[in-house]
């Protein structure tokens, strides 16, 4: 694999459960790995209404292998040419196909702001 095709950022999260101040268990992400990687949009899906626009992003993402990655998980991509515009994805499918030549490559999802 070609380090210079790696230029975006990424953080792959894991799920994990944590408490607050009044000892309540809340939902928390803990890093699972941070690493670079190449993002390519796959389908762009806008629709504009009339309170906002509204849409569905796709994306590959191509890495060096990691073990243990799952679609349970998610990722915090801050793109290379706009750092403004991080976001949150999630994985959507894993190909393992690659991983002889040490690649992992994760389909994935923009999600949808909480």
């Amino acid at each position: 694999m070609r380090a210079g095709k790696l230029r975006e950022s990424i953080v792959i999260q894991s799920a994990t459960e944590t408490r607050n101040s009044h000892k309540d268990i809340i939902p928390a992400w803990a890093t699972f790995h941070a690493t670079r990687a190449a993002v390519r949009t796959i389908k762009s899906n806008q629709q504009e209404t009339d309170a906002a626009i509204t849409g569905e992003d796709h994306f590959e993402i191509t890495l060096r292998f990691i073990a243990g990655v799952t679609k349970a998980m998610r990722i915090s991509w801050t793109p290379f040419d706009n750092p403004a515009d991080a976001m949150l994805l999630d994985i959507t499918g894993i190909d393992y196909g690659q991983r002889r030549k040490g690649k992992l490559i994760l389909m994935a999802k923009r999600r949808d702001l909480e």
